[in-house]
């Protein structure tokens, strides 16, 4: 019991201050007797710290829980979360369809309209989507413009159409991560699931929906832990 520790130095303590005062002793006894006394005193406003940082700690977990709930739990973290989940997926379909037109076809014009597409769901979806993920897909898309791009300037046959086709070819070779022998289907398949995995980075999804479980951890643990009260 904690009342237990508190009695028991307030015992030491009273002792040791009645030994000192009224024992029919040397001096120097009495002053031996005291110590005790001291040290009682000493171990009781030790036990208090110790109380009042355990009171702290329980009240800012329980904060803590608190804010987690709400986080949890309230409609605009919920439509927040569904709201980017939706433009995830519609990006990342759309994204892989790019991908997967320019494996079939390699460089061209057309991949003007991909990228376009890409820009357009996120201007569609910009209310959710927050400036640093909006950043890092601009510089994704940002090779399937140059390709669209430099095949306009190659196919108008102007001085430098020779020129902006090799560049064409470049950048669809290091978009896509192909070798110079060109892209077997192994290597489109991993080209793919690499590109793939980096959406899944660039948009957030997985960390998404980490956080999204462990709030909803805490909010259970937290109404679990009232009802036992």
């Amino acid at each position: 019991m904690k009342w237990k520790i508190p009695v028991a130095l307030a015992a030491v303590f009273v002792l040791s201050v009645l030994s000192a005062l009224y024992l029919p002793v040397e001096p120097i006894i009495r002053d031996l007797a005291a110590v005790p006394a001291i040290g009682s005193l000493l171990a009781f406003l030790f036990t208090l710290l110790r109380e009042h940082i355990a009171h702290d700690r329980a009240i800012f977990l329980q904060q803590l829980q608190s804010s987690s709930t709400i986080g949890a739990t309230s409609h605009m973290a919920t439509v927040a979360f569904d709201k980017h989940v939706a433009f995830a997926e519609e990006y990342f379909n759309a994204a892989l369809e790019a991908v997967g037109t320019l494996m079939k076809a390699g460089p061209i014009i057309g991949a003007l309209d991909l990228a376009r597409k890409l820009s357009v769901t996120r201007q569609k979806w910009a209310l959710w989507v927050t400036p640093e993920i909006n950043s890092k897909l601009e510089t994704f898309e940002s090779p399937i413009w140059d390709i669209g791009l430099e095949m306009i300037i190659a196919d108008a046959g102007a001085e430098d159409a020779h020129e902006a086709r090799a560049k064409a070819f470049q950048q669809f070779k290091q978009f896509l991560g192909i070798g110079k022998g060109g892209a077997s289907p192994d290597e489109q398949r991993r080209a793919q699931d690499r590109i793939a995995a980096t959406l899944q980075g660039l948009l957030g999804t997985t960390e998404l929906t980490r956080l999204r479980s462990q709030l909803v951890k805490n909010a259970a643990t937290t109404v679990d832990a009232s009802e036992q009260k």
